[in-house]
């Protein structure tokens, strides 16, 4: 679905965003993917820590791509990483790892019990998925993105 359509259906607005919205977006990714390795942590406050960061990130390329979530729907976190190849170009594989990401942390929202990336990896589905065991796994993967953002 390209990003037009997710416009005509209602999931995006358009928006005109300058460079120190966006700028600002980024330089808060960096300070969360950065505080993801403070001495004491727990393992959900990096992961925190984390999906802030994924989230800015790819709030930043939907900005700077024109558009923005509609925020008054639900799912507008699934609909932003779901675009990341239309704003930036994001291999599906990569999409399909933070997506698994995100519902695993939306499942541990709703669980007493940890589940995800504290207990395991995060398994995909299919042999030559990437898997996902540690908080440093995924500021890896999220570090790749926000290289390719800033080369945009």
């Amino acid at each position: 679905m390209t990003l037009e359509n997710l416009l005509r259906i209602g999931k995006l607005k358009a928006h005109a965003a300058d460079e120190q919205e966006i700028a600002r977006l980024l330089e808060s990714a960096h300070r969360a993917l950065g505080d993801t390795s403070v001495a004491g942590l727990s393992a959900d406050a990096r992961l925190e820590l984390a999906y802030r960061a994924l989230m800015q990130s790819a709030l930043a390329a939907m900005l700077a791509s024109g558009y923005r979530p509609s925020t008054s729907e639900p799912g507008h976190h699934q609909v932003v990483i779901q675009a990341l190849p239309k704003t930036i170009g994001m291999a599906p594989e990569r999409v399909q790892l933070l997506e698994a990401y995100r519902k695993a942390r939306n499942q541990r929202g709703r669980d007493d019990r940890d589940r995800g990336v504290s207990q395991g990896a995060f398994d995909l589905g299919s042999p030559s998925a990437p898997k996902v065991e540690t908080v440093p796994d995924i500021v890896r993967v999220m570090d790749l993105q926000q290289e390719q953002l800033a080369r945009s």
